[in-house]
């Protein structure tokens, strides 16, 4: 699943106003249905990012789902 699909599932369960969200996030309505439809797979800038907070999401769990499929887990060392 894409995020776009992902971000249009989030509203839909929420009950989520489009023009609400696209506030929130200070992008323009005409801009967020067009990520709905999945017309630009890879906005610019951190406009994923401003979605995720506008729906209560962490970028991560957008992108990816659950946040964390896709990411590295990196070990602690110790440094000597």
């Amino acid at each position: 699943m894409e995020w776009w699909e992902r971000l249009g599932r989030i509203i839909e369960s929420r009950n989520l106003d489009i023009g609400g969200v696209a506030k929130a996030a200070a992008i323009p309505v005409k801009s967020v249905y067009g990520y709905l439809n999945g017309d630009t797979p890879q906005p610019r800038g951190d406009r994923v990012a401003r979605l995720a907070r506008a729906v209560n999401v962490t970028e991560a769990e957008l992108r990816h789902g659950d946040g964390s499929r896709g990411l590295v887990m990196l070990k602690t060392i110790p440094l000597l």
